[in-house]
C-alpha cells in the first residue's frame, strides 16, 4: 500500500535570509562606529595639539602615537644656550 502525503511549504524565513540582514547591519554599525571614532580622534587632536610631548591615544580602531619629546630638549637647549650667551 502507498500512502500519498502532500508537503506544503510555509511563507518561513530562511536561516540565510535571516544571516544576510545580520550581516548587512552588522557592516552598518561598524561603520557608525568607525566615523564616531574617527571624528572623537580628530578633535582630540586639534584640542590638545601642542599639550604633550608624547602621545599615544588609541579611540577605537585609529591609534595615534607621535613623540616630540627630542624636539622639546633640543627647544630646551637653544633656549638655555641664547640666556647664556646673552648674559
Amino acid at each position: 500500500m502507498e500512502e500519498k502525503c502532500e508537503v506544503v511549504g510555509g511563507a518561513g524565513v530562511s536561516g540565510a535570509l535571516l544571516n544576510g540582514i545580520g550581516d548587512i547591519l552588522k557592516v552598518g554599525f561598524s561603520f557608525i562606529n568607525d566615523i564616531i571614532s574617527t571624528v572623537a580622534t580628530t578633535v582630540f587632536l586639534f584640542q590638545h595639539p601642542n599639550d604633550y610631548d608624547k602621545l599615544d591615544v588609541k579611540i577605537g580602531d585609529n591609534s595615534v602615537k607621535y613623540d616630540r619629546s627630542i624636539q622639546a630638549k633640543s627647544a630646551a637647549a637653544n633656549q638655555d644656550f641664547a640666556a647664556k650667551s646673552f648674559f
